[in-house]
């Protein structure tokens, strides 16, 4: 008896102990940069190669799998190859697509129905998808990519990039709703055929079209109800530029051109094909351009649809205006036709360069992630370059039919040439001393609105607080003066100041300086960062 209730008590404890540690093992972010997961997948069959190959040809059906992260288990899951221009049948490490909800429609990971898995193709470095991102995500919505070990059946399958899928955790965290129309210009048409009528190579451009069915040829549906909102973008944008806030978030666009620009980023809207990319339009009817595959960076694909591919030395010196000549992208060409979008676009390119790249900040994360996954590259028998091409990867042009530049080799040069450039070489105004001003020390009543004050250098001659009081409010703008109408002001003492009528306790906001021909803002961040105050702390 006193046996029986002993193995009873450890059979429970063991099974405590085992729920903790998967609980544990993926608790943690799954997309954590610093951290390699490890994900094992158990196909019955032996020939799942061969299976998974014919059901890529064939269709989009999955082939089932009992799935392990760190080691604790999933269930059951289907798996694919994922649709790509590198699929070749009888490649031993492909894309993958891993069903969560395959079997069971409540199984997820961290509120994900799907895992993401890169093969990185043209990239002898490993990565191009982390640094990528991780620049990214400092100004737009990006996703979250970090590594993991894949094993097939007990052997080693490879290494991979994680990549977090644009589902519901993703467009709760940017856009606070995931129930948004969500479309997607895939690089591989299922039909090659083009509807008569409709624009033969038009791909993902959104140029006009004739008939809204035309943009099935070119657009997947992933979400919503059909091709009306994505024919309307196209209307407004090409026919009515001017009422293009309405339907599109402009600066978050231009923040995406901003940086497809600046690290060479053409499998996306900005190269010759605008094709890889995906399209949201949030709960206030405006759309947002989301960059779908981070693989091509820095130069990988150099194609922008004028000649042939770019050289090196054509990468490094690549205009930062790109197709603002060219109607057939009328995302960019529209656009930065108006003047003040192309200040913005320049302000954003700007940042980009001289927060991310020109201190070096990339290449020492980019050899920081290599050392990570070094040990896990050269043990994986089916990457694609050697471990040789991957020591080199960041100083040096890799591959001889296919050359991939190194990502310092190329951006070291380009930070040079764009530094250079004259669209870049206006300066901007300078913001400094942001603050909300203070209730004085003796005053016998409290404030009741927020009186922002900010000092500016000369030449600006229009200066913007864009601001609001909670979270989900649109931002609101009101214009700055340097009138000396405020405390501590006087007239031309290039100190600007503005009074907020209080729509909340706290207040969050940024300041936008512009002169004739550049806008500068504080926080450059500021789609993620903003300056605040609140009522407690102004009227202590």
């Amino acid at each position: 008896m006193n046996r029986t209730f002993t193995f009873i008590i450890i059979w429970v404890l063991l099974g405590i102990l085992t729920h903790l540690y998967a609980q544990s093992s993926t608790n943690k972010d799954f997309f954590d940069p610093q951290s390699i997961q490890e994900i094992n997948l158990t196909f019955k069959a032996n020939n799942w190669r061969f299976l998974l190959d014919s059901l890529r040809f064939n269709g989009d059906k999955m082939l089932a799998a009992d799935l392990k992260v760190n080691g604790a288990s999933l269930g059951r899951v289907g798996v694919r190859i994922r649709e790509s221009g590198g699929f070749q049948p009888g490649n031993q490490r492909n894309n993958l697509h891993i069903q969560l909800d395959y079997a069971s429609a409540n199984q997820q990971l961290q509120g994900y129905r799907t895992l993401r898995l890169s093969s990185a193709l043209r990239d002898p470095s490993m990565v191009r998808e982390v640094l990528a991102t991780d620049i990214a995500r400092k100004f737009m919505p990006t996703p979250k990519a970090n590594y993991a070990n894949v094993s097939v059946n007990g052997q080693y399958y490879g290494l991979m990039v994680n990549m977090e899928p644009f589902e519901a955790p993703f467009f709760e965290r940017y856009f606070e709703s995931s129930a948004g129309s969500f479309y997607y210009c895939p690089a591989i048409r299922k039909d090659t055929l083009t509807k008569s009528g409709c624009l033969n190579g038009g791909f993902g451009t959104l140029q006009l079209e004739k008939s809204e069915s035309c943009y099935g040829d070119n657009f997947v549906v992933v979400q919503g109800a059909g091709l009306r909102d994505l024919a309307e973008l196209s209307r407004v944008l090409n026919q009515a530029p001017a009422q293009i806030e309405s339907i599109l978030d402009v600066d978050r666009t231009l923040w995406m051109l901003a940086f497809n620009n600046v690290v060479i980023n053409l499998y996306s809207y900005s190269g010759g094909k605008s094709t890889g990319y995906y399209l949201y339009r949030d709960a206030d009817g405006r759309f947002t351009p989301l960059i779908g595959d981070y693989n091509f960076t820095f130069g990988s694909y150099k194609y922008t649809g004028r000649g042939s591919d770019l050289s090196l030395l054509q990468l490094q010196q690549m205009d930062p205006m790109l197709n603002a000549d060219n109607p057939l992208k009328p995302l960019v060409n529209k656009l930065l036709s108006n003047p003040h979008y192309t200040k913005v676009y320049l302000a954003h390119l700007r940042s980009i360069l001289f927060a991310e790249l020109l201190t070096g900040t990339y290449e020492t994360k980019a050899k920081q992630w290599q050392e990570l996954i070094k040990t896990s590259l050269l043990n994986d028998a089916n990457k694609a370059y050697s471990g040789t091409d991957f020591e080199r990867s960041l100083i040096a042009t890799i591959g001889r039919t296919i050359q991939v530049p190194g990502i310092v080799e190329l951006m070291n040069e380009r930070v040079r040439f764009l530094k250079r450039h004259p669209a870049l070489a206006v300066l901007p105004p300078t913001i400094s001393e942001v603050k909300a001003r203070h209730r004085d020390k003796y005053a016998a009543t409290a404030l009741e609105d927020f009186q922002i004050n900010t000092k500016i250098s000369e030449f600006a001659n229009k200066v913007m607080v864009y601001y609001r009081f909670g979270p989900r409010e649109a931002f609101k703008s009101a214009m700055m003066f340097d009138d000396g109408q405020h405390q501590d002001e006087k007239a031309g003492d290039s100190i600007y100041g503005v009074s907020l009528k209080a729509g909340g306790n706290r207040i969050e906001y940024y300041i936008q300086a512009e002169n004739v021909k550049a806008i500068a803002y504080s926080p450059e961040r500021y789609m993620f960062e903003r300056h605040a105050a609140t009522m407690e702390e102004i009227n202590k």
